[in-house]
């Protein structure tokens, strides 16, 4: 993937080698990969976060928030360098198999999928609660839960048909996400 525009296509190829012609492919561009990583790396450290440590912290949160800014750099330009020697994909799990064998490569495929798993619920988790705030009666245990299962149901459902029904609707949740940040911003300028 090394030399594609944000709009170009990949083209992963699902089926076995004599079925190849078959049409069973699947196509995921590098477009739908930076907004489903915006999707999920990206939510709670916007609204989550900043409010958690100013509870924390309070007017040191700011100086706090650009120490953990800087300590982040370091760790995203080495991952950057690491992943500029590789052209195959793979991330992590890639990287650590062929620096320490695939043993320790598949821990971290597995951790991998922990973490993803465990973000998944903090945000269901954090949306449950903020919309907690806005509802005039308290949300109950069952209620909560109901509402995190929709909540993580709807993308499972949406990958369940596909990878380009899952790109699409995380597309499309990040073009919302960007319209409303947008239209804040504009109300805000425009109040001033």
């Amino acid at each position: 993937m090394v030399g594609l525009s944000r709009s170009s296509t990949v083209v992963i190829n699902l089926a076995p080698r004599s079925e190849a012609n078959d049409g069973f492919c699947s196509v995921y561009r590098t477009l739908d990969d930076d907004c489903l990583s915006h999707q999920l790396h990206h939510r709670w450290g916007i609204f989550g976060l900043p409010g958690e440590v100013t509870r924390l912290l309070g007017r040191a949160s700011p100086i706090a928030m650009i120490v953990a800014a800087l300590g982040m750099a370091v760790i995203v330009a080495c991952i950057t360098e690491v992943g500029s020697q590789f052209s195959d994909p793979g991330g992590a799990y890639l990287y650590v198999r062929t620096v320490f064998g695939r043993f320790i490569g598949i821990q971290i495929g597995w951790f991998n999928l922990l973490v993803l798993t465990s973000v998944i619920g903090a945000l269901a988790n954090l949306f449950v609660n903020y919309l907690g705030t806005f509802l005039p009666w308290p949300v109950n245990t069952w209620e909560r839960g109901s509402l995190m299962a929709i909540l993580i149901a709807i993308p499972a459902a949406a990958n369940y048909f596909g990878v380009r029904s899952g790109a699409n609707l995380s597309n499309v949740m990040t073009l919302a996400k960007l319209a409303s940040y947008s239209a804040w911003r504009a109300l805000s300028i425009s109040r001033r």
